[in-house]
């Protein structure tokens, strides 16, 4: 999706389909329906303050992605936008439900000054990665640890060796596993949000959840099984 507009700065928002959020995190135990209303509810959240910001967007699902691998499909991505003519492009996905519109245009404001801009998660991962075009390498890009804890460790260490200025926002909690979902459906504020944007979806858990708090949320949503995604960048 392109936008005619004067910035040198677009927002990239690059993302797995509903569907597939649904079918890989599996957020509702047993529900796929639900699972994947919960992933459309956080896609609407990141498209909201997307187009809040004011700032040309491109949305790259799976269907427009390309490549062997998320290094390689997320790299094509950034380059694409690059080749169109921008100077600086911010990163976010779909799992970062505190993420803001604020959030992003700091980021902006923040690459007049920095090389690179960073949102670490809760895990060493990243919730948005922002950059210049004339520090970014397409398959240097690629071959960053996409998906693990150390991503930010690397990222930061990366600037350092190179001479680059790096500015990092605050830490925030993605999205990840069921268990991550559930910390933050405990949150009254999320679980308002929430319903604003999937409708009825947890009209049914709303009174076990207020009455017993994340006790009934851990048994509905069972931990055991990790399902970290590439970070959503």
């Amino acid at each position: 999706m392109q936008f005619k507009n004067s910035s040198s700065t677009a927002i990239l928002f690059f993302s797995r389909s509903a569907e597939e959020e649904a079918r890989v995190k599996h957020f509702i135990a047993g529900d796929t329906a639900a699972s994947q209303q919960v992933a459309n509810c956080m896609i609407n959240h990141s498209l909201a303050i997307i187009r809040k910001t004011g700032l040309p967007y491109y949305i790259i699902n799976s269907e427009y992605q390309k490549g062997e691998n998320f290094g390689e499909r997320y790299s094509n991505a950034f380059a694409d936008i690059f080749n169109l003519g921008f100077q600086k492009i911010i990163s976010i996905g779909n799992d970062c439900a505190s993420l803001s519109h604020n959030d992003i245009i700091n980021a902006s404001a923040q690459l007049n000054n920095y090389d690179f801009v960073t949102g670490p998660d809760q895990k060493g991962g990243l919730y948005l990665i922002a950059m210049h075009r004339k520090d970014f390498n397409k398959k240097r890009f690629a071959l960053l640890p996409w998906g693990t804890g150390n991503l930010a460790e690397v990222i930061t260490r990366f600037c350092n060796l190179n001479g680059l200025s790096l500015f990092k926002t605050t830490i925030k909690r993605d999205i990840h596993t069921r268990g991550d979902l559930a910390l933050l459906l405990n949150s009254q504020t999320f679980l308002f949000r929430l319903k604003q944007l999937a409708g009825n979806l947890l009209n049914r858990y709303q009174n076990a959840i207020f009455k017993n708090g994340i006790h009934f949320i851990s048994a509905l949503l069972p931990t055991s099984i990790s399902l970290k995604s590439p970070p959503a960048l």
